[in-house]
C-alpha cells in the first residue's frame, strides 16, 4: 500500500468519528449492503460521512488492503474498523452498536400482527422448500422484504393464527397492527396502518376485478363533462370536491382521468383531506378502453 493513500485515510478516519466506506452515496445507496447499513446509522441519529467507492478506484481496491476486509460497506469508529454489514446488523440488533456509539437503545415492544390462513399456508410451503424461517423487513422507507433465513437470537419471534414470523427491532418497530394476507395471482399483500398515506396504484384489470366481486369503492372521474360526453366508465362518477367531502375518511376513492396525470393529482387533493385508502387508475380510461372495454372510445 502507497504511503500516500494510507496517509489519506488515515487523515480521513481521523477527521471524522464514524466514516463509511460504501457503495453509492448516503441518499442513494447502490447496493442492499450499504443501505441497510445506512438505514441503521440514520435510525440511531448519529452524524456520520461516506464515502462513495465507485468514485474512487484507487479507494476501492486500497480499502481492501488497509482494513484487510474484501468487502463493502465498510464501517469505522474513532479511527477502529467496526465490520461490514452483517457484523454492523448483528452489533444493532444486540445493542452492542449503541454502545459504541454512546446512542441509547430504543425499547421496542413485541408487535401485534395478523398472518391470515392464506398467507400462513403460502409461508408453511416455502419452508417445505428451503431451510430456516420467514422473516420479515420493514425499511424506513416502508419497503417490504419476505424471506427464509435462520432465525436469529436478537429477532423478535412474532405469532399469529398458530405461525411464527420473524423480525429485527427495526421492523417491529414498525409492524404493530398490520396484516398479512397472500392472494393467489398476487403474492404477498401487506395493510400496514404505521406505513405513511400515499396515493395507491391500480391497474384497470384489478379496477375491473373489484367492480366484478362488487368491492365497497367510489369511482371518481376528474375528467369535464365535453370529455366524459366522448368516452366513460360507466361506474365513474364526476369529481367534484363536494363529493369527496361527503365521503367517511376510511371509504376506498379510485380516481381516473384520460391517462392517468390529472386523476394524481386529484387523488392526492384526496390525501391531504386525510382519506387513507386512495388509488390512482395506471393509464386511466385510455387503459380502459385498451384491455378491459373496447367499445369504449380512445381518443
Amino acid at each position: 500500500m502507497e504511503s500516500s493513500f494510507k496517509e489519506r485515510i488515515d487523515n480521513l478516519i481521523e477527521e471524522h468519528k464514524i466514516v463509511l466506506f460504501m457503495k453509492g452515496y448516503k441518499h442513494q445507496p447502490m447496493c442492499g449492503f450499504s443501505a441497510r447499513v445506512v438505514s441503521l446509522l440514520n435510525e440511531m441519529g448519529v452524524d456520520y460521512h461516506t464515502e462513495n467507492i465507485f468514485d474512487d478506484p484507487d479507494l476501492r481496491s486500497g480499502m481492501k488492503e488497509y482494513s484487510s476486509w474484501p468487502t463493502f460497506p465498510q464501517l469505522y469508529v474513532d479511527k477502529e474498523f467496526v465490520g461490514g454489514c452483517d457484523i454492523v446488523t448483528g452489533m444493532f440488533q444486540s445493542g452492542d452498536l449503541h454502545k459504541l456509539l454512546n446512542v441509547e437503545k430504543e425499547e421496542v415492544p413485541l408487535p401485534s400482527i395478523t398472518i391470515t390462513e392464506a398467507a400462513v399456508h403460502a409461508f408453511k410451503a416455502a419452508l417445505q422448500r428451503y431451510d430456516g424461517e420467514i422473516h420479515l423487513e420493514i425499511s424506513p422507507q416502508f419497503q417490504y422484504d419476505i424471506g427464509v433465513a435462520p432465525a436469529s437470537p436478537n429477532d423478535y419471534a412474532v405469532e399469529s393464527n398458530g405461525f411464527t414470523i420473524y423480525m429485527n427491532q427495526s421492523t417491529a418497530k414498525r409492524a404493530d397492527g398490520m396484516t398479512i394476507d397472500f392472494q393467489s395471482g398476487g403474492g404477498v399483500v401487506i395493510d400496514n396502518p404505521n406505513e405513511p398515506t400515499s396515493v395507491r396504484q391500480i391497474n384497470v384489470r384489478d379496477l375491473r376485478h373489484w367492480m366484478d366481486i362488487k368491492k365497497d369503492f367510489v369511482l371518481f372521474d376528474v375528467r369535464g363533462q365535453d370529455e366524459r360526453a366522448i368516452a366513460k366508465i360507466e361506474e365513474a362518477i364526476l369529481f367534484t370536491e363536494e363529493e369527496l367531502d361527503a365521503l367517511d375518511k376510511n371509504r376506498t376513492i379510485v380516481f381516473h382521468c384520460h391517462h392517468g396525470m390529472r386523476s394524481q393529482r386529484a387523488a392526492l387533493v384526496a390525501i391531504e383531506k386525510g382519506f387513507r385508502q386512495v388509488y390512482n387508475v395506471q393509464g386511466g380510461i385510455h387503459a380502459w378502453s385498451q384491455y378491459i372495454d373496447p367499445e369504449v372510445k380512445i381518443y
